[in-house]
């Protein structure tokens, strides 16, 4: 037969792979129409879509990632910040472990005194439970001797059972392990005895006597005393100091009333967090704390009040602040006691009585007893508060400092008239007490003398800065040292000044003269 590879009529009818039934598809033509199908389905689609009221969008451009690649860094970079301290934060300073040791001492002292007192009451309770104990000690020991509770519950179960067979074999165990008990029971007794006669009847130092019978009455009082009535009485003054934990902060920080902590607090417990933990510093112990996103620690700081309350402890025992890092992290210091009760150290310059007004000098403590220092020079002093506050003790304290350096002239009136500045008349160039009129003539004359110094020591600064002696224009520790200078420190204290304000004759021309005084006299 030949075969016509062009001639495709009546092919049906013959054998081949096509005789059972399967067709030959062209897989390109069937592509093309598949495709012409999906472009007309679309164009029909967005023809619907259009005919609406539509505005066309472009597609979304994608930039760049917002969040950085992670970087390979360098080993252990950063992981300071996650460490603890090698030295604790309490023995880092002096000051923080003397505070420590100091309140343990206190601590014990008075748990020592308060027991001493009752000394004879504790002697007594001794006294009567001795025996009591001596009598329950020796049938605990017999009773631990024979073994009994070993497998009585075993035994019983036989005996409930009418088991002889099984009950003597569980008594047979009990008896072999009581006869190494009553072995020891035996020895201790020996022991005891032995004890008892060496005491009685040896010649022992009547310290010896005392340790032996201090030592065993109240461990058998101990044994022999009701279980609900100790020997010694609860040392308890009420809760002078609590535990700072973490859930104490969370639950004061949460009673602030701040709505911010609140919300994030009820969603995410996790919201208030502790970044270190919470340590001694100092006389108390110090939290640090993460507030919730968007809170910042002045918030809270202006909630000090209720933050105490939360606390349930005394105002002036509960020192917040911000803490380093970010506007958010709340640096709370609890102290172990209340500062109005705590004992202020001694002022450091009563040993070492040595000042440069130009540095610094110790002036102050803080709750946490931190040396505060002080600057004079440069600096314009108003101490103000209410009436009793102390406004007279501290410009002492700043005026005993500045008279331990010999290059400062001191001019100091008090127009109260009691003398609290009497100790520093000798010390004085100018020295003024009282409110009455001539006082407070003479001081309101210093104030005119003061504003004609401002001009004679602005010529002075500029004669020296034209030789190279005054950087920046300025009084120098070394000019004010120079002899015949003219510009060593000068300092002027006036306490109770508003009596000089309201002089009726002299108030308004010293307030003028003092506003311009004020603002030059401090760079010269």
């Amino acid at each position: 037969m030949t075969h016509h590879p062009h001639d495709h009529e009546d092919h049906s009818e013959e054998d081949g792979p096509t005789a059972l039934g399967g067709e030959v598809v062209p897989l390109d033509a069937a592509r093309r129409r598949a495709r012409r199908a999906d472009d007309q389905e679309t164009d029909r689609d967005e023809d619907e879509f259009f005919d609406r009221e539509t505005i066309a969008i472009e597609g979304t451009v994608l930039g760049p990632p917002v969040d950085p690649a992670d970087e390979d860094l360098p080993y252990r970079f950063g992981n300071d910040r996650h460490r603890a301290p090698i030295i604790p934060a309490t023995l880092r300073s002096w000051r923080g472990t003397r505070s420590m040791l100091v309140w343990a001492a206190k601590d014990a002292g008075y748990v020592v005194g308060y027991h001493a007192v009752r000394a004879p009451k504790y002697a007594a309770k001794a006294t009567l439970y001795a025996p009591i104990g001596f009598f329950r000690a020796t049938g605990k020991l017999l009773h631990w001797a024979t073994a009994e509770e070993g497998n009585w519950a075993l035994r019983q179960y036989a005996a409930d059972r009418n088991d002889p067979e099984t009950w003597l074999k569980l008594d047979r165990q009990r008896q072999r392990q009581s006869r190494w008990r009553w072995s020891v029971v035996a020895t201790l007794a020996v022991t005891a005895l032995i004890g008892l006669l060496v005491f009685l009847l040896a010649d022992i130092p009547t310290w010896g006597r005392l340790l032996a019978v201090t030592v065993a009455v109240p461990l058998l009082a101990r044994a022999g005393r009701p279980t609900d009535k100790p020997i010694t009485d609860r040392v308890s003054e009420g809760p002078r100091y609590r535990k700072l934990t973490a859930e104490l902060v969370r639950r004061a920080l949460l009673s602030c009333g701040i709505s911010s902590i609140n919300q994030a607090a009820s969603k995410d417990p996790n919201a208030i967090s502790f970044p270190q933990e919470i340590h001694r510093d100092g006389p108390g112990h110090l939290a640090v704390v993460d507030l919730p996103f968007g809170v910042e620690a002045a918030d809270v700081v202006a909630r000090r009040g209720r933050l105490a309350s939360g606390m349930r402890l005394p105002l002036d025992q509960v020192w917040p602040e911000p803490g380093d890092g970010h506007p958010g992290r709340l640096s709370l210091w609890v102290g172990y006691e209340p500062a109005s009760q705590m004992k202020q150290p001694a002022w450091p310059l009563l040993k070492d009585g040595k000042v440069d007004v130009f540095k610094p000098f110790p002036f102050a403590t803080t709750p946490r007893m931190d040396t505060v220092n002080a600057a004079l020079m440069f600096r314009n002093w108003l101490v103000g508060g209410q009436p009793g506050s102390g406004k007279t003790f501290a410009l002492r304290l700043a005026v005993l400092a500045a008279s331990l350096d010999p290059r400062a002239e001191l001019r100091i009136y008090e127009l109260k008239g009691v003398g609290d500045f009497k100790a520093l008349e000798p010390v004085c160039t100018e020295y003024g007490n009282g409110f009455d009129d001539e006082t407070i003539a003479r001081c309101a004359g210093m104030i005119r003398w003061l504003y004609k110094e401002c001009e004679h020591r602005s010529k002075r600064i500029a004669h020296y800065a034209a030789l190279g002696k005054a950087p920046e224009n300025k009084v120098t520790p070394e000019l004010a040292s120079l002899k015949d200078s003219g510009l060593h420190p000068l300092i002027v204290a006036i306490d109770e000044i508003q009596e000089l304000f309201l002089h009726p004759k002299y108030g308004k021309e010293a307030g003028e003269i003092l506003e311009k005084v004020i603002k030059l006299g401090r760079a010269l």
